[in-house]
């Protein structure tokens, strides 16, 4: 919260606000500004980001004091280079006799606060620490990111997304091949639209898909010796991948971290 003096009453009809864009970012979501009337503080100004200069106009008001306050932000610190508040009638005055029409700098310099440079704690509550298990769950995220982007690279290579790996690493697995509802179930990462994505790998001749002679509303998907040799041309440099990702952690601890993750993933299958 920063709050501005005037020192004596002041009338003013526009407020205006420079945030601190630190390493170039907008950091204010939302705002309020309260204007102090009669000892008693009003709310004149709610309003979202502020940036790099933000002009609020107001209901003609007197006042003897203004504060800013952030109510919501998207991350910390936060700081504000200018609050400032001038009136336009004085303009409009200026402009009638004929003198210079800019804005009336005496009195904008009168309230402008060069130096207001103090970093303002965001108004929401305190932020809590993370229960373990949710700082666990944020670990995982940002590691399964990190080791992803390897895989990625390694794909990109043949034209392949992770879930057509991942849909042609199954069908290898049961070369008599699997209906669309059963891979859709094995995948790690779940596609909604599966069907969608067969059509893709059909399309390039990586698979074929037939329907069952004994259930005709049964279609099977299965690889197809395109698709058999992609996998073969992919299989070295994505264990190469994996073993420079993790082989700094040694057997041990691979085995160790394994079992933590899969009784993890018993418990909320």
């Amino acid at each position: 919260m920063l709050t501005l003096e005037f020192g004596s009453p002041r009338k003013f009809d526009n407020v205006v606000t420079r945030e601190d864009l630190l390493e170039g970012q907008q950091r204010i979501a939302k705002y309020k500004i309260d204007a102090k009337v009669d000892d008693q503080w009003k709310v004149i100004v709610e309003g979202q980001t502020v940036g790099h200069k933000r002009i609020d106009q107001v209901e003609p008001i007197t006042a003897t004091a203004i504060r800013f306050s952030c109510t919501e932000s998207l991350s910390r610190p936060i700081a504000v280079r200018c609050l400032a508040v001038y009136n336009t009638e004085s303009r409009r005055r200026l402009s009638a006799a004929g003198q210079h029409t800019r804005l009336d700098n005496s009195r904008y310099n009168d309230y402008y606060v060069g130096r207001m440079k103090e970093r303002l704690p965001s108004e929401n509550k305190q932020r809590r620490a993370p229960c373990p298990e949710e700082a666990v769950f944020l670990d995982l995220l940002r590691t399964t990111d990190m080791l992803s982007r390897g895989l990625v690279r390694v794909l990109k290579s043949e034209d392949l997304s992770t879930t057509q790996y991942n849909v042609l690493r199954i069908l290898r697995g049961t070369l008599e091949g699997l209906p669309c509802g059963e891979i859709a179930s094995r995948m790690i990462t779940r596609d909604p639209d599966i069907t969608r994505l067969l059509d893709r790998l059909e399309k390039r001749g990586l698979i074929s898909r037939c329907r069952e002679t004994r259930d005709r509303r049964m279609v099977m998907a299965r690889i197809t010796a395109e698709g058999l040799k992609l996998l073969a041309r992919l299989d070295e440099p994505v264990e190469e991948t994996h073993r420079r990702q993790l082989s700094h952690l040694g057997r041990e601890r691979l085995r160790a971290l394994t079992g933590l993750l899969n009784a993890a993933r018993a418990e909320v299958a």
